[in-house]
């Protein structure tokens, strides 16, 4: 770059530096929210890339590692582990029916991310479990559905009754043969 100065006479001087721009890599950012809720009985996907911010490296182009730990846990931490799948740039929850009836309602992990250069951040993340549709409220829905469909397929056959005309004739009947 040049510097150019010019003094109160019209005197002029410039001095011309080279400037070299020597690029150091930047850390990522992990910014998790605060709680994740996952309902027990369904799969739930956390994208991890929602929440990656690194200008050196592209989620797309598998510039990063993941590790998921457990952080704090009240009870035996594999039960939870087993709860959790991770994919490439995807947390997924998979609590099964029945499970806060015996472990806590939540817990806390903590995810570990590396950068192609060697850079990491973490954070952590709460993972809150919700209670499930009982299968006695999902057997109570089918019911009822069962019973409405039965009584508007009751009605419509007794509309058709009703309204049919009589009596059915045959006016012509053809045989088509060689």
């Amino acid at each position: 770059f040049t510097i150019r100065a010019i003094d109160s006479e019209g005197a002029f001087v410039e001095k011309t530096v080279e400037l070299t721009v020597t690029p150091v890599p930047d850390a990522p950012v992990l910014d998790l929210p605060e709680e994740f809720h996952v309902t027990e009985g369904e799969q739930t996907v956390l994208d991890l890339g929602d929440y990656i911010a690194d200008p050196d490296s592209s989620l797309r182009s598998g510039d990063f590692e993941f590790i998921v730990s457990i952080h704090s846990v009240l009870g035996n931490p594999q039960d939870y582990l087993d709860c959790i799948d991770l994919t490439y740039g995807m947390v997924v929850f998979k609590c099964p029916e029945g499970f806060i009836k015996d472990h806590e309602d939540h817990f806390v992990i903590e995810v570990i991310l590396t950068d192609q250069e060697g850079l990491s951040s973490a954070d952590i993340l709460t993972i809150v479990i919700l209670e499930g549709p009982s299968a006695a409220e999902n057997r109570l829905w089918l019911g009822g559905a069962v019973l409405a469909i039965a009584a508007g397929g009751t009605g419509m056959a007794t509309v058709a009754w009703i309204r049919r005309k009589e009596p059915f004739v045959i006016h012509d009947l053809m045989v088509i043969h060689n």
